[in-house]
Order: structure tokens, then sequence, then C-alpha cells
């Protein structure tokens, strides 16, 4: 299957879940919310489950597999169990930056012959950081004990940013920047549900973007398995 046929099979099927999410959530049925939610997660993860069995490369996808499934399972349960909810997107993270180690380890990082790899991931996670700073200096405060995780997750996000944008540099190509553009997204999605969750009043305005950006990113990145 090619990149065009993946996305005019699953494009409409995520635009339906996407309105059927937000009616449903007006009209607070909160189990049809968290159905509908992670309906459409789950079409990343059947979508690269999908591409795994047809090519037989679990080797490169089935580690994106499971961080969608991650996802999948964080969706539903940040709706009735927050904390729960936030270690298994933790977790999710780290399976993420687990596959791009292994698709670019350290030994093959020929970096004393091609240093601008180096300045390539240090250049997008220090951009990731500088912006969280500016996006929350006022924010910080409100924190409380939860202050460590706060400035912990930018650091990590934008080194996770960094690690895809590398991947795309050293191997060039479509798919590398498709996901790349995906970690954008879901970096971005990521500092809005920060936002909010210190403006719950001020920025209703986000929710919908949020959830576009979300699954967008979830699209793109599955999308480049498929290039």
């Amino acid at each position: 299957m090619s990149f065009w046929k993946y996305s005019f099979l699953v494009l409409p099927a995520w635009a339906a879940f996407f309105a059927l999410y937000f009616r449903m959530k007006k009209r607070e049925l909160k189990l049809e919310t968290i159905l509908a939610k992670c309906a459409g997660t789950f079409l990343a993860f059947a979508g690269a489950v999908v591409w795994c069995w047809l090519t037989q490369r679990w080797d490169v996808g089935g580690l994106l597999a499971l961080f969608f499934g991650l996802c999948m399972i964080a969706d539903g349960l940040l709706e009735v169990w927050f904390v729960p909810g936030m270690l298994c997107f933790a977790a999710a993270h780290g399976v993420l930056a687990w596959r791009y180690m292994a698709l670019l380890p350290p030994t093959r990082l020929p970096l004393q012959n091609h240093p601008m790899l180096l300045w390539v991931l240090l250049g997008v996670w220090a951009l990731c950081v500088a912006v969280a700073v500016a996006v929350f200096r006022k924010d910080l405060k409100k924190t409380g004990k939860l202050l460590p995780v706060f400035v912990l997750y930018p650091v990590v996000l934008g080194l996770l940013v960094g690690q895809v944008f590398l991947c795309a540099v050293f191997y060039g190509g479509r798919s590398g920047w498709l996901a790349a553009a995906g970690m954008v997204c879901f970096y971005v999605s990521d500092l809005m549900v920060a936002k909010r969750f210190f403006h719950p009043e001020g920025y209703l305005w986000m929710e919908k973007p949020i959830m576009l950006l979300y699954w967008g990113a979830l699209y793109l990145l599955e999308a480049s398995l498929w290039l």
C-alpha cells in the first residue's frame, strides 16, 4: 500500500472521529468521549501494525506501533485517572526515544567527520527548551512540588525532537522529514496542554487545536512508514 492510498483511507476516518469526539464531549457522554478519542489513536496503532505485517520489518515499525499503543491507553486513562495516564504517556515517550536510538545508535554517528550532526541535535534541543521557557516563564511559580517535572519535561521532549531531526538529516528522504514534522506537532500540542493546565478557563479555544496537532503528529509519524 502506498502513502497516498493509506492517507486516502485513514484521513476521512480520523476526521470522523475528531468530529465525534467533540460532539460526545459537548453532550457530556464520558464513555463515548473516551472511546472516540481512543479510536482516533487506534488508527495510528493499527496502521503501524499493518505496515509491519505487510513488510515483516518489525525492527523498524514495531517500537513505533508500541508507542501508538501506549498513547491509546494513555488517552483513555487521562480521562479517568490522570497520574497513571501521564505515566503511560511518559512510557510512550521513552519507547519513541528508544526507537530513534535504535535507528541511529551513537556508534553509527560519525561526529568526527560530520560535526554538523551534533549541532543539529543540540540546536533543535536548545530551540525547544528556549520556546518552553519563553511560554512558561510566568507560570513556573504555580507548579509547586511539580516544578521538577515541568522543568524536566521540555528538556526530555526537546531531546526527542532533536533525535528525530537528527535521523532526518542523517538518512535524508521524505520519510524522515515527515516524522520530524510530526514531532514538531507533538511538541506544540504538549506545550498547549501544559498551558491549559495553568489556565484552564483562559485557553478554552486550544481544545480543538490540541487534538488536531496531537492526531496530526500521530498521522505524520505513522505515515512516515508508508513513504
